[in-house]
Protein backbone atom coordinates (compact mmCIF):
# COMPACT_ATOMS: atom_id res chain seq x y z
CA UNK A 1 0.00 0.00 0.00
CA UNK A 2 1.55 3.60 -1.22
CA UNK A 3 0.69 6.02 2.05
CA UNK A 4 0.84 9.92 1.68
CA UNK A 5 2.01 10.07 -1.60
CA UNK A 6 3.48 13.31 -2.87
CA UNK A 7 0.48 15.10 -4.73
CA UNK A 8 1.49 15.21 -8.67
CA UNK A 9 2.28 13.12 -11.69
CA UNK A 10 4.06 10.06 -11.11
CA UNK A 11 5.38 7.13 -13.22
CA UNK A 12 5.33 3.79 -11.83
CA UNK A 13 7.65 1.28 -12.57
CA UNK A 14 7.82 -2.24 -11.34
CA UNK A 15 11.04 -4.21 -10.77
CA UNK A 16 12.23 -7.75 -10.65
CA UNK A 17 15.53 -9.08 -9.82
CA UNK A 18 16.22 -12.43 -10.34
CA UNK A 19 18.25 -14.93 -8.71
CA UNK A 20 21.90 -14.15 -10.91
CA UNK A 21 20.64 -10.29 -9.54
CA UNK A 22 19.76 -9.19 -12.95
CA UNK A 23 16.89 -6.30 -13.35
CA UNK A 24 13.87 -6.06 -15.41
CA UNK A 25 11.56 -3.28 -15.24
CA UNK A 26 8.08 -3.29 -15.95
CA UNK A 27 6.85 -0.58 -18.76
CA UNK A 28 5.92 2.79 -16.79
CA UNK A 29 2.31 3.40 -15.71
CA UNK A 30 1.38 7.33 -15.38
CA UNK A 31 -0.01 8.09 -12.45
CA UNK A 32 -1.90 11.24 -10.84
CA UNK A 33 -2.19 11.90 -7.53
CA UNK A 34 -4.59 15.30 -6.54
CA UNK A 35 -6.55 16.72 -3.76
CA UNK A 36 -10.31 15.47 -2.79
CA UNK A 37 -11.30 18.71 -3.95
CA UNK A 38 -10.00 18.10 -7.06
CA UNK A 39 -13.57 16.91 -8.14
CA UNK A 40 -16.26 19.35 -8.14
CA UNK A 41 -19.01 17.22 -5.88
CA UNK A 42 -16.07 16.74 -3.20
CA UNK A 43 -15.51 20.38 -2.99
CA UNK A 44 -14.33 21.35 1.14
CA UNK A 45 -17.57 23.33 2.40
CA UNK A 46 -16.47 26.58 4.62
CA UNK A 47 -19.03 28.36 7.33
CA UNK A 48 -19.65 31.43 8.93
CA UNK A 49 -18.20 35.08 8.42
CA UNK A 50 -14.97 34.34 8.08
CA UNK A 51 -12.77 31.50 6.26
CA UNK A 52 -9.94 30.05 5.23
CA UNK A 53 -9.54 28.25 1.79
CA UNK A 54 -6.63 26.70 2.36
CA UNK A 55 -5.01 23.23 0.27
CA UNK A 56 -2.76 22.44 -2.68
CA UNK A 57 -3.67 22.09 -6.54
CA UNK A 58 -0.59 20.40 -7.32
CA UNK A 59 -1.62 17.91 -9.84
CA UNK A 60 -5.11 19.06 -10.15
CA UNK A 61 -7.03 18.48 -13.25
CA UNK A 62 -10.47 19.93 -15.00
CA UNK A 63 -13.78 18.17 -15.13
CA UNK A 64 -15.73 17.67 -18.18
CA UNK A 65 -18.09 20.48 -18.25
CA UNK A 66 -16.20 22.78 -15.94
CA UNK A 67 -16.22 26.41 -16.96
CA UNK A 68 -13.49 28.74 -17.85
CA UNK A 69 -12.53 30.35 -14.82
CA UNK A 70 -11.40 34.34 -15.06
CA UNK A 71 -11.88 33.47 -18.69
CA UNK A 72 -8.48 31.73 -19.38
CA UNK A 73 -8.33 27.51 -19.24
CA UNK A 74 -6.06 27.26 -16.68
CA UNK A 75 -6.43 23.55 -15.52
CA UNK A 76 -5.85 22.59 -12.10
CA UNK A 77 -8.57 23.75 -10.08
CA UNK A 78 -9.84 22.66 -7.16
CA UNK A 79 -12.99 23.60 -5.22
CA UNK A 80 -14.71 25.09 -1.93
CA UNK A 81 -18.32 25.73 -1.36
CA UNK A 82 -19.51 28.50 1.22
CA UNK A 83 -23.48 29.44 2.25
CA UNK A 84 -24.38 33.25 2.81
CA UNK A 85 -26.47 33.45 6.55
CA UNK A 86 -26.91 36.56 5.84
CA UNK A 87 -26.69 38.99 2.48
CA UNK A 88 -23.79 40.61 2.86
CA UNK A 89 -20.12 42.05 0.66
CA UNK A 90 -17.57 39.09 0.34
CA UNK A 91 -14.09 39.56 0.05
CA UNK A 92 -11.65 36.82 -0.95
CA UNK A 93 -7.86 37.73 -0.98
CA UNK A 94 -4.56 35.72 -0.77
CA UNK A 95 -2.72 35.72 2.59
CA UNK A 96 0.09 36.96 3.64
CA UNK A 97 2.71 34.23 1.68
CA UNK A 98 0.43 32.59 -0.56
CA UNK A 99 1.16 32.48 -4.17
CA UNK A 100 -1.64 34.56 -5.89
CA UNK A 101 -3.99 31.77 -7.60
CA UNK A 102 -6.54 31.95 -9.62
CA UNK A 103 -10.26 32.85 -8.08
CA UNK A 104 -13.52 32.41 -9.48
CA UNK A 105 -17.07 32.60 -7.89
CA UNK A 106 -20.31 31.12 -8.98
CA UNK A 107 -24.29 30.78 -7.94
CA UNK A 108 -25.01 27.51 -7.84
CA UNK A 109 -24.33 23.39 -7.10
CA UNK A 110 -24.65 21.55 -10.11
CA UNK A 111 -21.12 21.74 -12.09
CA UNK A 112 -23.17 22.11 -15.36
CA UNK A 113 -25.37 25.06 -14.11
CA UNK A 114 -22.86 27.08 -12.63
CA UNK A 115 -23.33 31.03 -12.64
CA UNK A 116 -20.75 33.44 -13.02
CA UNK A 117 -20.50 35.67 -9.80
CA UNK A 118 -17.10 36.89 -9.62
CA UNK A 119 -13.78 36.27 -10.74
CA UNK A 120 -10.12 37.51 -10.76
CA UNK A 121 -6.80 36.23 -12.09
CA UNK A 122 -4.46 37.75 -9.44
CA UNK A 123 -7.09 35.97 -5.92
CA UNK A 124 -8.68 38.95 -4.82
CA UNK A 125 -12.95 38.98 -5.92
CA UNK A 126 -15.41 40.77 -4.18
CA UNK A 127 -19.01 40.33 -4.68
CA UNK A 128 -22.77 40.76 -3.49
CA UNK A 129 -24.01 37.56 -1.51
CA UNK A 130 -27.43 36.66 -0.87
CA UNK A 131 -29.00 35.16 2.27
CA UNK A 132 -29.31 31.48 1.84
CA UNK A 133 -27.50 31.29 -1.80
CA UNK A 134 -25.16 28.60 -2.41
CA UNK A 135 -21.63 29.67 -3.87
CA UNK A 136 -19.12 27.62 -5.66
CA UNK A 137 -15.46 28.65 -5.32
CA UNK A 138 -12.81 27.61 -8.16
CA UNK A 139 -9.06 28.24 -6.85
CA UNK A 140 -6.85 27.73 -10.26
CA UNK A 141 -3.53 28.32 -11.33
CA UNK A 142 -2.53 30.18 -13.96
CA UNK A 143 -1.56 28.93 -16.89
CA UNK A 144 -1.14 25.58 -15.12
CA UNK A 145 0.39 26.81 -11.94
CA UNK A 146 0.31 24.95 -9.01
CA UNK A 147 1.20 24.31 -5.10
CA UNK A 148 -0.08 25.28 -1.35
CA UNK A 149 -2.32 28.37 -1.26
CA UNK A 150 -4.30 30.02 1.56
CA UNK A 151 -6.89 32.58 0.71
CA UNK A 152 -9.05 34.57 3.28
CA UNK A 153 -12.86 34.75 3.15
CA UNK A 154 -14.52 37.76 5.09
CA UNK A 155 -18.05 38.40 5.04
CA UNK A 156 -19.06 41.83 5.54
CA UNK A 157 -22.56 44.02 6.53
CA UNK A 158 -20.88 47.25 6.59
CA UNK A 159 -22.50 49.28 3.80
CA UNK A 160 -22.20 52.98 2.81
CA UNK A 161 -26.15 54.61 3.07
CA UNK A 162 -24.24 57.72 1.95
CA UNK A 163 -23.92 59.17 -1.17
CA UNK A 164 -25.99 57.30 -3.11
CA UNK A 165 -24.16 55.21 -6.29
CA UNK A 166 -23.96 57.38 -9.02
CA UNK A 167 -24.36 60.60 -7.41
CA UNK A 168 -22.84 63.57 -8.92
CA UNK A 169 -21.36 66.80 -6.73
CA UNK A 170 -19.18 69.93 -7.67
CA UNK A 171 -15.80 69.76 -6.57
CA UNK A 172 -15.16 71.32 -3.19
CA UNK A 173 -18.75 70.94 -1.90
CA UNK A 174 -19.05 69.25 1.20
CA UNK A 175 -20.06 65.25 1.12
CA UNK A 176 -21.99 63.30 3.76
CA UNK A 177 -20.31 60.23 3.97
CA UNK A 178 -22.19 57.69 6.53
CA UNK A 179 -22.32 54.16 6.89
CA UNK A 180 -24.61 51.33 8.68
CA UNK A 181 -23.24 48.41 10.61
CA UNK A 182 -23.91 45.21 12.41
CA UNK A 183 -23.35 43.10 15.13
CA UNK A 184 -21.51 40.79 12.46
CA UNK A 185 -18.99 43.15 11.54
CA UNK A 186 -16.96 42.83 14.84
CA UNK A 187 -16.16 45.05 17.71
CA UNK A 188 -13.37 47.68 16.49
CA UNK A 189 -14.51 51.14 17.14
CA UNK A 190 -13.56 53.48 14.02
CA UNK A 191 -15.48 53.45 10.55
CA UNK A 192 -12.78 54.76 8.43
CA UNK A 193 -13.97 55.95 4.40
CA UNK A 194 -11.49 54.92 1.50
CA UNK A 195 -11.22 56.54 -1.94
CA UNK A 196 -10.06 53.50 -3.79
CA UNK A 197 -6.93 52.64 -1.80
CA UNK A 198 -6.61 56.28 -0.34
CA UNK A 199 -8.45 57.10 3.07
CA UNK A 200 -10.38 59.76 3.54
CA UNK A 201 -11.86 60.25 6.47
CA UNK A 202 -12.57 58.53 9.82
CA UNK A 203 -15.90 58.19 11.68
CA UNK A 204 -16.61 56.84 15.46
CA UNK A 205 -18.65 53.61 14.97
CA UNK A 206 -21.35 54.56 17.14
CA UNK A 207 -22.22 57.35 14.59
CA UNK A 208 -20.64 56.49 11.73
CA UNK A 209 -20.68 59.41 9.82
CA UNK A 210 -18.50 62.29 8.59
CA UNK A 211 -18.73 65.57 6.16
CA UNK A 212 -15.68 65.59 3.36
CA UNK A 213 -14.55 68.78 2.14
CA UNK A 214 -12.89 70.02 -0.04
CA UNK A 215 -12.66 66.52 -2.26
CA UNK A 216 -10.92 66.93 -5.44
CA UNK A 217 -12.50 66.25 -9.04
CA UNK A 218 -12.95 63.27 -10.53
CA UNK A 219 -14.36 59.62 -10.17
CA UNK A 220 -14.74 58.04 -6.53
CA UNK A 221 -14.94 54.60 -5.60
CA UNK A 222 -15.92 54.75 -1.60
CA UNK A 223 -16.11 51.84 0.53
CA UNK A 224 -16.45 52.01 4.03
CA UNK A 225 -14.08 49.37 6.45
CA UNK A 226 -14.01 48.43 9.92
CA UNK A 227 -10.96 46.57 11.86
CA UNK A 228 -11.98 44.43 14.95
CA UNK A 229 -9.72 43.71 17.72
CA UNK A 230 -8.19 40.51 16.32
CA UNK A 231 -6.83 42.88 13.05
CA UNK A 232 -9.74 41.28 11.00
CA UNK A 233 -11.04 43.80 8.32
CA UNK A 234 -14.28 44.11 6.63
CA UNK A 235 -15.43 46.12 4.43
CA UNK A 236 -18.32 47.39 1.94
CA UNK A 237 -19.38 47.05 -1.53
CA UNK A 238 -17.96 50.22 -3.18
CA UNK A 239 -20.11 53.12 -3.84
CA UNK A 240 -19.56 54.92 -7.56
CA UNK A 241 -20.00 58.93 -7.31
CA UNK A 242 -18.18 61.90 -9.27
CA UNK A 243 -17.50 65.03 -8.61
CA UNK A 244 -17.42 67.68 -10.94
Amino acid sequence: VWKNPVLGHHTLVATAVDSDNEWTDSPGVNVNISSLNDSFSRAISLAGFSAVLAGDNTGATVEPGEPLHAGVRNGRSVWFKWTALVSCYVTISPAPGSYDPVVAVYAGTALQNLIPVASNLYGNVGFNATKGTNYAIAVDGMFGAEGPFALKLIASTIRVTAPSAGASFRAGDPITLSATLTSHDGNGDLVEFYDGTELNARAPRKKPTIVWSNAPPGFCSLTAVITDKKGVIRQSAPVNFTLH
